[in-house]
């Protein structure tokens, strides 16, 4: 159901669909589902994803040994496998679709911190250390109003390397960044 047609279904169930002090225009526009009006998206891509707009190439990994290498503060144009041909890293919590994509990356952290991973697209992000389990996110959302950052994940690490695993993407290729949280 639209934001506005979901106003207008309560107003109606209220017996205020005619007397409503605020417009059901402006009331949609309030909708938290609502998406912003932007004049053009990625116009002005706030810090830290001033890069969004210019990625680097990159070739996702179906294997481990085969895994494309991310540097933090850097944004790419991931290409990724079809994911009935990966070799996943951290076990999904159900079958990949036969359809969908995937591809596995390296990243080496120096610095301890909090580090915002942002994909153009709908898709699992997963982080683990090299040798280890993945590691559960400490923050999740949106990415900025008037952007294609579909989704920003926050991940804290500590210094060593890691492996990010990109799934269940229903196109390839993905804008892949990783910056530090400011």
């Amino acid at each position: 159901m639209k934001p506005l047609d979901h106003v207008r279904t309560l107003l109606t169930a209220a017996g205020l669909a005619g007397t409503a002090l605020i417009p059901v225009a402006a009331l949609a526009q309030m909708a938290p589902d609502a998406p912003p009006a932007c004049a053009a998206m990625d116009k002005a891509v706030p810090a830290p994803w001033t890069r969004w707009t210019t990625p680097e190439q990159l070739q996702g990994g179906a294997t481990l040994g085969t895994a494309g290498k991310l540097v933090v503060g850097h944004t790419y144009s991931a290409a990724l496998s079809a994911s009935p041909v990966m070799s996943y890293v951290v076990p999904l919590p159900k079958p990949a679709a036969g359809s969908s994509f995937a591809g596995l990356f390296t990243l080496t952290i120096a610095t301890a911190g909090t580090y915002s991973i942002a994909l153009g697209n709908g898709a699992w992000i997963d982080v683990a250390p090299t040798a280890g389990a993945a590691l559960t996110s400490v923050a999740h959302g949106r990415g900025p109003a008037c952007t294609t950052i579909h989704k920003v994940v926050d991940f804290a690490l500590q210094p060593g390397a890691y492996v990010v695993q990109v799934s269940g993407a229903q196109t390839s290729p993905v804008t892949l960044s990783i910056e530090p949280k400011g």
